[in-house]
């Protein structure tokens, strides 16, 4: 019977993904995230200073799950 030869082992040394002295900079807006609480209704994103802003997000995330067939419009029984 064959003897198989031993199974090499590898003798680099593992390091972390990160170096100990990675820092992450948040920029000034990103700092700001929930100082300013969100609509929590159609009603009050449309009555908010930055309704414009809501009405195109809003648009822009009902286009999309209509291209990726997200929902199907029926008729109410």
């Amino acid at each position: 019977m064959q003897q198989s030869p031993e199974l090499r082992r590898s003798h680099r040394t593992t390091r972390p993904a990160l170096a100990d002295d990675y820092f992450v900079y948040l920029q000034g807006a990103e700092q700001d995230v929930n100082n300013i609480e969100d609509p929590m209704t159609f009603k009050q994103a449309m009555i908010s200073e930055t309704c414009d802003n809501w009405w195109v997000t809003m648009k822009s995330e009902l286009n999309s799950m209509e291209k990726n067939g997200v929902w199907e419009l029926v008729t109410l029984p």
